[in-house]
């Protein structure tokens, strides 16, 4: 048996050949636009059967595999001086730009422009976070948070 595929294009981009490849990946050019899909199955001393459906191609939806975190340190009481803490933007979609902020308390931290950030002592015993905003062309943007970190208690799951 033989099975064909074509994929019917709205203009400009006009239909495609008949292919015997079962995938078809539109390109970004059609986000928005209505494809028809056809499928047919041939084989000797059968009735040659077609069958169609048409779809909209829509935006990709941006995936995160792995949530951003926040790597443990702790703060010296006696020297009141907290170690660093480093985070991690997580594993998301390939090819996808990702923008970071630091967040104390739920407020963003205007002065953390790296993903090792060393709080102030005043910051022990406050919330920390970090937010990953993640966007790519043709893709519906997200973004994730890593977990609460307390500052300046390493134990912590």
């Amino acid at each position: 048996m033989i099975i064909f595929i074509v994929v019917d294009l709205p203009a400009p981009f006009g239909p495609r050949k008949p292919s015997t490849s079962p995938r078809f990946t539109p390109g970004t050019s059609l986000v928005g636009k209505t494809v028809t899909l056809s499928v047919s199955a041939k084989r000797r001393g059968f009735t040659t059967k077609t069958v169609a459906a048409k779809s909209l191609v829509v935006k990709g939806i941006l995936t995160n595999s792995k949530d951003p975190s926040i790597a443990k340190a702790a703060c010296n009481l006696t020297a009141q001086t907290c170690d660093p803490v480093t985070g991690s933007l997580g594993a998301w979609t390939k090819g996808a730009t990702l923008k970071f902020t630091w967040l104390l308390d739920g407020k963003v931290l205007s002065s953390a422009k790296s993903l090792t950030y060393k709080p102030a002592f005043s910051a022990y015993g406050h919330t920390l976070q970090l937010k990953v905003a993640a966007s790519k062309a043709n893709y519906i943007s997200k973004i994730a948070t890593s977990k609460f970190y307390v500052v300046g208690i390493a134990s912590q799951q």
